[in-house]
């Protein structure tokens, strides 16, 4: 495995841990932890690259604290296992591209210093807040 997909697979799982925190433990730093590691890739990282590492674990992110989805959808809709765990993939895919677009615009404006950390904080509030709104809104996650 090279280091490009060593790289979005660490994201994939942290991103998913980052969920953990949203539940009643004493993780809320994991959150602050693993959005660490993801900006020090960004920081060496082109935009698009950039965009495969905040899509990997946005999808990562959205499909740990979303997973129900599955269950609502197989158990009580009747759609088969393979389509339902499709759909959420899909929708935790799609919106995740809001994240994919903050992290590489952060990788094509950063400057190198002390502007980069208001840069991020802001690229990512203006894509959760989008996720929030667009589409009717789908904030879950972000919220619990």
């Amino acid at each position: 495995m090279t280091a490009t997909w060593r790289a979005v697979a660490l994201a994939a799982l942290l991103g998913a841990a980052q969920t953990l925190a949203f539940f009643h433990t004493a993780l809320w730093p994991l959150p602050l932890l693993t959005l660490t590691w993801l900006v020090l890739q960004l920081d060496r990282a082109t935009p698009l690259r950039a965009a495969g590492l905040g899509l990997a674990y946005g999808t990562a992110w959205l499909v740990a604290g979303v997973w129900w989805l599955f269950i609502s959808m197989h158990r009580y809709g009747g759609l088969p296992a393979p389509l339902a765990g499709a759909a959420v993939l899909a929708l935790c895919s799609a919106l995740a591209l809001l994240l994919a677009l903050a992290c590489a615009a952060y990788a094509r404006w950063r400057r190198g210093g002390a502007s980069d950390a208001p840069l991020f904080a802001a690229l990512w509030l203006l894509a959760e807040m989008a996720r929030g709104v667009l589409f009717t809104g789908f904030p879950w996650v972000a919220k619990n």
